[in-house]
């Protein structure tokens, strides 16, 4: 897996709430800091998935959205 893009603060808790695919679709983004998408290649051995990853402002990881390519 690799990361493909963090936003973080507001622009972090905008993209936390968009709809999949486009993002994960958190209803409740005011604990939202940081949100990171991971992405396996196709041929890894897992099978091709993206992960959007939401964390707090201590970096506690809060929600994860995984979507199936």
């Amino acid at each position: 897996m690799y990361l493909v893009s963090k936003s973080e603060g507001e622009l972090a808790r905008q993209d936390s709430s968009f709809a999949p695919p486009l993002g994960p679709g958190i209803k409740d983004v005011s604990n939202v800091d940081r949100l990171e998408v991971w992405k396996t290649h196709f041929s890894d051995p897992s099978g091709a998935f993206c992960e959007f990853r939401c964390f707090d402002k201590d970096g506690n990881l809060i929600d994860i959205c995984r979507m199936e390519r």
